[in-house]
Protein backbone atom coordinates (compact mmCIF):
# COMPACT_ATOMS: atom_id res chain seq x y z
CA UNK A 1 0.00 0.00 0.00
CA UNK A 2 1.25 2.87 -0.81
CA UNK A 3 0.36 6.66 0.82
CA UNK A 4 0.73 10.01 -0.84
CA UNK A 5 1.08 13.28 1.78
CA UNK A 6 0.41 16.66 -0.13
CA UNK A 7 1.25 19.84 0.96
CA UNK A 8 0.06 22.89 -0.99
CA UNK A 9 1.60 26.90 -1.56
CA UNK A 10 0.49 29.29 -3.72
CA UNK A 11 2.63 31.76 -4.92
CA UNK A 12 1.11 35.43 -5.70
CA UNK A 13 2.83 38.70 -7.07
CA UNK A 14 1.86 42.36 -6.67
CA UNK A 15 0.71 44.11 -9.42
CA UNK A 16 3.34 46.83 -8.77
CA UNK A 17 5.69 44.54 -10.48
CA UNK A 18 4.17 44.50 -13.32
CA UNK A 19 6.33 47.47 -14.41
CA UNK A 20 9.68 45.01 -14.10
CA UNK A 21 11.28 43.34 -16.31
CA UNK A 22 10.50 39.37 -15.58
CA UNK A 23 14.36 38.68 -15.22
CA UNK A 24 14.22 41.32 -12.38
CA UNK A 25 10.73 40.21 -10.36
CA UNK A 26 11.57 36.95 -11.05
CA UNK A 27 8.40 35.86 -12.88
CA UNK A 28 6.28 35.73 -15.83
CA UNK A 29 2.62 37.08 -15.56
CA UNK A 30 0.03 35.40 -17.67
CA UNK A 31 -0.12 35.96 -21.32
CA UNK A 32 3.28 37.72 -20.79
CA UNK A 33 4.73 34.88 -22.65
CA UNK A 34 3.06 32.37 -25.17
CA UNK A 35 4.23 28.97 -25.79
CA UNK A 36 4.51 27.25 -29.08
CA UNK A 37 2.84 23.66 -27.97
CA UNK A 38 1.03 25.07 -24.94
CA UNK A 39 -2.38 27.65 -24.44
CA UNK A 40 -0.91 28.21 -20.56
CA UNK A 41 2.02 28.95 -19.44
CA UNK A 42 3.78 27.41 -16.38
CA UNK A 43 7.50 26.80 -16.10
CA UNK A 44 7.33 22.73 -15.98
CA UNK A 45 5.47 23.13 -19.92
CA UNK A 46 8.09 26.18 -20.46
CA UNK A 47 10.95 23.29 -19.62
CA UNK A 48 9.07 20.50 -21.54
CA UNK A 49 9.12 22.41 -24.61
CA UNK A 50 12.56 23.88 -24.47
CA UNK A 51 13.64 20.30 -24.50
CA UNK A 52 11.66 19.18 -26.92
CA UNK A 53 13.26 21.92 -29.19
CA UNK A 54 16.90 21.23 -27.76
CA UNK A 55 16.13 17.70 -28.79
CA UNK A 56 15.02 18.00 -32.46
CA UNK A 57 17.59 20.72 -32.69
CA UNK A 58 20.88 18.13 -31.66
CA UNK A 59 19.25 15.00 -32.39
CA UNK A 60 17.09 15.70 -35.76
CA UNK A 61 13.82 14.55 -33.78
CA UNK A 62 11.97 14.13 -30.65
CA UNK A 63 10.95 11.87 -28.18
CA UNK A 64 7.60 10.32 -28.10
CA UNK A 65 6.39 11.78 -25.08
CA UNK A 66 7.98 15.25 -25.97
CA UNK A 67 5.63 18.09 -27.56
CA UNK A 68 6.03 18.46 -31.01
CA UNK A 69 4.23 19.53 -34.44
CA UNK A 70 2.77 16.94 -37.12
CA UNK A 71 5.36 16.57 -39.41
CA UNK A 72 8.02 16.44 -36.57
CA UNK A 73 9.84 13.17 -36.49
CA UNK A 74 10.19 11.13 -33.60
CA UNK A 75 13.41 9.60 -32.40
CA UNK A 76 13.68 5.65 -32.59
CA UNK A 77 15.87 3.17 -30.89
CA UNK A 78 19.07 4.42 -33.35
CA UNK A 79 19.21 7.97 -31.58
CA UNK A 80 18.88 6.32 -28.56
CA UNK A 81 22.51 7.65 -27.84
CA UNK A 82 22.00 11.27 -28.86
CA UNK A 83 18.53 10.92 -26.68
CA UNK A 84 20.37 9.84 -23.83
CA UNK A 85 23.61 12.45 -23.59
CA UNK A 86 20.60 14.86 -23.62
CA UNK A 87 18.65 13.43 -21.07
CA UNK A 88 21.84 13.80 -18.51
CA UNK A 89 22.42 17.98 -19.58
CA UNK A 90 18.93 18.38 -18.34
CA UNK A 91 18.98 16.01 -15.12
CA UNK A 92 17.75 17.47 -12.32
CA UNK A 93 20.52 15.38 -10.15
CA UNK A 94 24.07 17.08 -9.31
CA UNK A 95 25.52 14.49 -11.81
CA UNK A 96 27.57 14.16 -14.51
CA UNK A 97 30.95 15.75 -16.10
CA UNK A 98 31.62 19.16 -15.60
CA UNK A 99 31.20 19.39 -19.06
CA UNK A 100 28.12 18.23 -18.89
CA UNK A 101 27.05 21.03 -15.60
CA UNK A 102 28.16 23.82 -17.85
CA UNK A 103 25.96 22.92 -21.10
CA UNK A 104 23.15 22.30 -18.26
CA UNK A 105 23.54 25.34 -17.44
CA UNK A 106 24.02 26.87 -20.60
CA UNK A 107 20.51 25.25 -21.66
CA UNK A 108 18.47 26.31 -18.72
CA UNK A 109 19.40 29.97 -18.99
CA UNK A 110 18.69 29.75 -22.91
CA UNK A 111 15.47 28.62 -22.13
CA UNK A 112 14.28 31.51 -20.17
CA UNK A 113 11.82 29.16 -17.90
CA UNK A 114 11.03 31.52 -14.92
CA UNK A 115 8.33 30.32 -12.70
CA UNK A 116 4.58 31.95 -13.07
CA UNK A 117 3.81 34.73 -11.37
CA UNK A 118 0.54 33.12 -9.95
CA UNK A 119 1.03 29.25 -9.27
CA UNK A 120 -0.53 26.62 -7.11
CA UNK A 121 2.39 23.81 -6.37
CA UNK A 122 2.03 20.80 -4.77
CA UNK A 123 4.99 19.23 -2.49
CA UNK A 124 4.94 14.96 -2.26
CA UNK A 125 5.68 12.69 0.35
CA UNK A 126 5.56 8.88 -0.30
CA UNK A 127 5.47 6.22 1.96
CA UNK A 128 4.99 2.68 1.37
CA UNK A 129 3.32 0.44 4.12
CA UNK A 130 2.92 -3.47 3.77
CA UNK A 131 -0.15 -5.00 4.27
CA UNK A 132 -1.59 -8.35 4.35
CA UNK A 133 -3.76 -8.62 1.76
CA UNK A 134 -5.35 -12.36 1.78
CA UNK A 135 -8.40 -11.39 3.05
CA UNK A 136 -9.39 -9.30 -0.20
CA UNK A 137 -11.68 -11.93 -2.39
CA UNK A 138 -10.62 -13.06 -5.28
CA UNK A 139 -13.70 -10.91 -6.55
CA UNK A 140 -13.36 -7.56 -5.48
CA UNK A 141 -13.16 -5.82 -9.16
CA UNK A 142 -12.80 -2.13 -9.99
CA UNK A 143 -16.55 -1.58 -9.61
CA UNK A 144 -16.08 -2.85 -5.88
CA UNK A 145 -13.50 -0.99 -5.02
CA UNK A 146 -15.38 2.35 -5.81
CA UNK A 147 -18.00 1.36 -3.55
CA UNK A 148 -16.15 -0.31 -0.14
CA UNK A 149 -19.63 -1.68 0.97
CA UNK A 150 -19.41 -4.30 -1.48
CA UNK A 151 -16.32 -5.82 -0.75
CA UNK A 152 -16.33 -9.22 1.41
CA UNK A 153 -13.05 -9.46 3.44
CA UNK A 154 -14.37 -12.71 4.99
CA UNK A 155 -13.34 -14.64 2.01
CA UNK A 156 -10.45 -17.34 2.63
CA UNK A 157 -6.92 -16.86 1.67
CA UNK A 158 -7.28 -19.54 -1.40
CA UNK A 159 -9.64 -16.61 -2.53
CA UNK A 160 -7.71 -13.62 -2.94
CA UNK A 161 -6.08 -11.67 -5.48
CA UNK A 162 -2.14 -10.76 -5.07
CA UNK A 163 -2.76 -8.33 -7.98
CA UNK A 164 -4.61 -5.54 -5.95
CA UNK A 165 -2.63 -1.97 -5.48
CA UNK A 166 -4.27 0.25 -2.92
CA UNK A 167 -3.46 4.12 -3.16
CA UNK A 168 -4.29 6.45 -0.72
CA UNK A 169 -3.65 10.21 -1.19
CA UNK A 170 -4.24 12.55 1.90
CA UNK A 171 -3.57 16.68 2.76
CA UNK A 172 -0.69 16.53 4.94
CA UNK A 173 -2.00 19.90 6.89
CA UNK A 174 -5.17 21.46 6.80
CA UNK A 175 -3.74 24.85 5.39
CA UNK A 176 -2.71 26.05 2.67
CA UNK A 177 1.30 28.04 2.76
CA UNK A 178 0.83 31.58 0.46
CA UNK A 179 3.78 33.44 -0.45
CA UNK A 180 2.84 36.53 -2.36
CA UNK A 181 6.22 38.71 -4.11
CA UNK A 182 6.14 42.13 -3.36
CA UNK A 183 9.19 44.51 -3.72
CA UNK A 184 10.88 45.64 -0.47
CA UNK A 185 10.50 49.05 -0.63
CA UNK A 186 9.12 51.47 -3.31
CA UNK A 187 10.94 54.24 -4.68
CA UNK A 188 8.94 57.14 -2.04
CA UNK A 189 9.88 54.58 0.83
CA UNK A 190 13.90 54.14 -0.06
CA UNK A 191 13.85 58.32 -0.23
CA UNK A 192 12.35 58.79 3.02
CA UNK A 193 14.09 55.88 4.90
CA UNK A 194 17.41 57.66 3.44
CA UNK A 195 16.45 61.04 4.59
CA UNK A 196 15.27 59.61 8.20
CA UNK A 197 19.15 57.90 8.32
CA UNK A 198 20.71 60.69 7.15
CA UNK A 199 18.62 63.00 9.56
CA UNK A 200 19.55 60.91 12.44
CA UNK A 201 23.55 60.27 12.05
CA UNK A 202 24.58 63.61 10.39
CA UNK A 203 21.45 66.12 11.37
CA UNK A 204 20.67 66.58 7.33
CA UNK A 205 17.04 66.97 5.79
CA UNK A 206 15.82 67.65 2.58
CA UNK A 207 15.41 70.99 4.21
CA UNK A 208 19.39 71.10 4.43
CA UNK A 209 19.72 69.97 1.36
CA UNK A 210 18.32 72.74 -0.37
CA UNK A 211 19.90 75.23 2.27
CA UNK A 212 23.21 73.47 0.47
CA UNK A 213 21.92 74.40 -3.09
CA UNK A 214 20.66 78.18 -1.78
CA UNK A 215 23.90 79.01 -0.03
CA UNK A 216 25.93 77.70 -3.16
CA UNK A 217 23.90 79.51 -5.82
CA UNK A 218 21.36 81.94 -4.64
CA UNK A 219 23.44 83.04 -1.80
CA UNK A 220 26.77 83.70 -4.12
CA UNK A 221 23.99 85.94 -6.24
CA UNK A 222 22.87 87.93 -3.76
CA UNK A 223 26.51 88.58 -2.34
CA UNK A 224 27.58 89.59 -5.73
CA UNK A 225 24.82 91.80 -5.90
CA UNK A 226 25.30 93.44 -3.08
CA UNK A 227 29.10 94.19 -3.10
CA UNK A 228 28.18 95.76 -6.65
CA UNK A 229 25.30 98.27 -5.36
CA UNK A 230 27.78 99.29 -2.43
CA UNK A 231 30.92 100.70 -4.69
CA UNK A 232 27.82 102.43 -6.73
CA UNK A 233 26.58 104.13 -3.35
CA UNK A 234 30.43 104.46 -2.17
CA UNK A 235 31.59 106.36 -5.83
CA UNK A 236 28.41 108.48 -5.26
CA UNK A 237 29.72 109.89 -2.08
CA UNK A 238 32.95 110.69 -3.07
CA UNK A 239 31.26 113.52 -5.70
CA UNK A 240 31.38 117.09 -3.75
CA UNK A 241 29.11 119.83 -5.49
CA UNK A 242 31.36 123.05 -5.71
CA UNK A 243 29.82 126.41 -5.17
CA UNK A 244 28.84 128.96 -7.97
CA UNK A 245 30.77 132.22 -7.25
CA UNK A 246 29.95 134.96 -9.61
Amino acid sequence: MVVVYLTAYTTSTADSLRDWRPVDRGCFFENERQLQYFKSYSQAHCDMECRSNKTLETCGCVSFSHPRGKNTPVCGPGKRDCLFTLSKRFSLFENGTAQDKKLKKTNLEECQCLPSCSEIRYDIDIVELTRNWTKFASKVDATKLRDPAKINTSLSPGESRPNIAVLNLFFKKNTVSSVMRSPMMTFSELVANIGGVMSLFIGCSIVSVFEIFYFLTLRILVNVWKQKRQKKKKKSSFFVQTPYIE
